[in-house]
């Protein structure tokens, strides 16, 4: 199994920070994200030498490229037409997945099918240039547990859209992270790992350095074993938020941390 870092780690950094500094930590993956106020390390509608220079420069730093990330309100036009330019991005850089919540509202069947719909016509666009749909069941929205992105995959239903799996989410939901993870298995196109200082039902995260794992509330250990069944998977990535505002040595401090503890757990 190999570890990842995504790029919202360093979003208050450029571009070539963020990837010099996943290759120093000893990550062999990194997801890219294009997230704007969050992280914006991938910008659209650029010339193509802007895109090939990216390439080279993951490749001279020996990362693989897990995923772009690209979360955004895809039940808005203007969401939808922002994921799908970085769709195009997306397929320029040669990556083989695109991340983004769902939206919506949690017991809204409205907004549910809205997003059905949404990420119906998003998956069209990226069958065609070749990039799959990777949706993360998130706390609050439409699409939020293991039981609606079951349902959510049985109405989209399509080889293109899968899930995006953060324990976090699901736990805050009041799931056992591990019973989802493996309910939804068959179905998880990329894999994110990180802690939480919440308990199930408590919607914050809570701050970065309880979202180090083996510094909050779940047992990261126990998710990373169950991350090994799932067919197919190489690439598990770490995802943290409120680090953007942080210095960047400390961001490497919570880096090395997590990496250490998630070394043991996948026996890198």
């Amino acid at each position: 199994m190999q570890l990842g870092c995504s790029s919202l780690l360093f979003g208050g950094a450029p571009t070539e920070q963020a990837v010099l500094s996943t290759c120093q930590l000893g990550f062999d993956a990194i997801e890219l994200c294009s997230i704007p106020g969050m992280g914006e390390h991938l910008f659209l509608d650029q010339p193509d030498e802007y895109y090939d220079k990216l390439r080279a420069a993951l490749a001279e730093a020996g990362l693989v490229l897990d995923a772009v990330g690209a979360s955004t309100a895809l039940v808005d036009p203007a969401g939808r037409e922002r994921f799908t330019k970085a769709i195009e991005a997306a397929a320029r850089i040669g990556a083989p997945y695109i991340t983004s919540a769902g939206g919506g509202t949690l017991g809204d069947e409205a907004s549910f099918a809205a997003v059905v719909a949404a990420v119906a016509e998003v998956a069209e666009v990226g069958a065609r240039n070749g990039i799959k749909v990777s949706i993360k069941p998130h706390v609050g929205y439409a699409v939020h547990n293991a039981a609606t992105a079951l349902r959510f995959l049985g109405e989209v239903d399509t080889d293109w859209v899968g899930i995006n799996f953060d324990p976090t989410h699901v736990y805050r939901e009041g799931d056992d992270p591990v019973e989802a993870l493996l309910a939804l298995k068959d179905h998880i196109f990329t894999a994110r790992i990180r802690d939480t200082g919440a308990r199930p039902g408590e919607r914050p995260i809570g701050p970065v350095e309880q979202q180090i794992p083996g510094k909050g509330t779940m047992d990261v250990a126990a998710i990373a074993e169950a991350y090994k069944q799932v067919p197919g998977l190489e690439i598990v990535t770490v995802e943290m938020v409120g680090t953007r505002e942080m210095p960047l040595e400390e961001v490497l401090r919570v880096c090395r941390e997590t990496k250490q503890f998630l070394d043991g757990c996948f026996q890198v």
